[in-house]
């Protein structure tokens, strides 16, 4: 239930830490553009969101197929 979370809070901290240390000021020094930038930031994001949420996924089918301990609809709705 914990692991789709992580996806979300990978990217959160960063940005906050950013924020803090005024990086975005140094970031558009970079040779790429801000549109180039927002996009890695949103492929990133939306990367880590799938892979934790497939995590969390596979943790639901090993508790259900393995382990016994829930039902496919019960773990399927957690």
């Amino acid at each position: 239930m914990i692991l789709p979370m992580f996806g979300d809070c990978a990217l959160e901290y960063p940005t906050e830490q950013e924020e803090a240390s005024n990086f975005n000021k140094l970031l558009i020094t970079f040779p790429v553009s801000k549109a180039q930038i927002v996009t890695a930031k949103y492929l990133l994001g939306l990367g880590f969101v799938l892979v934790f949420d497939f995590l969390s996924l596979l943790c639901s089918m090993v508790q259900v197929y393995i382990h016994h301990t829930v039902r496919l609809a019960e773990a399927l709705r957690i």
